[in-house]
């Protein structure tokens, strides 16, 4: 996995995402199985007037799934669960 577009420089914990957009590319095992499950260690920062957020998930074009973010529900393991035709 690799960090693309709109991450900062990764630290000890971890890393933050600047901007709008931030790209991971993954390159998964071949060959395929025909399910993969992936899981995402993440949250996003709710400051001031935000009370949650929404992250849309893509693969390419293809939308795979959209995390809400809340006060109460922020940091968690996130899973995507996609098919092999999903990459």
């Amino acid at each position: 996995m690799f960090l693309r577009d709109g991450w900062a420089q990764p630290e000890e914990w971890g890393v933050w995402g600047v901007g709008q957009s931030h790209t991971l590319k993954l390159f998964p095992p071949l060959p395929l199985a025909s399910h993969v499950k992936i899981e995402f260690d993440v949250h996003v920062v709710l400051l001031g007037g935000r009370k949650a957020q929404q992250v849309d998930v893509l693969a390419g074009e293809q939308l795979l799934d959209t995390w809400a973010f809340t006060s109460d529900v922020n940091r968690a393991i996130r899973t995507l669960e996609v098919g092999a035709c999903g990459f």
